[in-house]
């Protein structure tokens, strides 16, 4: 009896979907429209951060669960960060730095606000990584320089 050769790739082909596919809780997904990720690791309550695009509040408020669930963000890897709000960056810093998050990995560019979220891990590496750096500004405009200067204070 000849044994059919389709049967070993069918069994190889199914365990390698089974270990492909994440079968974690995502905070979103990567791709066009939704960039910037939280994701759950294979290892439960472990999560990793990857930015390919601007940050925004809405990764301040990803991070937040994370930490109110008891979850441990363990990684922090920037594609490409053109920057964004520079409070959310320096929110998301502090809460990095509270995890005592060890490393950051840098495979493209970090720009503006992106550097205030690089610089809380103690250890960053860079892989053809441009940082772009220029002093910080509110991306909405404030009514009054009592308002500008409480904003201000509140970044110390």
């Amino acid at each position: 009896m000849r044994r059919s050769r389709l049967w070993p790739a069918l069994v190889c082909g199914l365990i390698l979907i089974g270990v492909a596919t994440p079968s974690h809780a995502q905070f979103c997904q990567s791709g066009v429209g939704k960039p910037t990720c939280v994701v759950e690791t294979a290892t439960p309550g472990r999560y990793l951060i990857e930015i390919n695009g601007p940050i925004e509040w809405q990764l301040v408020r990803d991070v937040e669960a994370v930490i109110k669930k008891g979850g441990r963000i363990n990684s922090l890897t920037v594609l490409e960060s053109p920057g964004g709000d520079v409070e959310a960056a320096m929110a998301i810093g502090r809460m990095l730095r509270s995890q005592e998050l060890m490393r950051a990995n840098v495979n493209g560019a970090c720009a503006s606000a992106c550097v205030f979220v690089i610089a809380a891990p103690f250890l960053r590496e860079y892989y053809q990584a441009r940082i772009g750096l220029h002093r910080p500004y509110f991306s909405t405009a404030s009514a009054s320089t009592a308002e500008a200067s409480k904003r201000i204070k509140a970044m110390n």
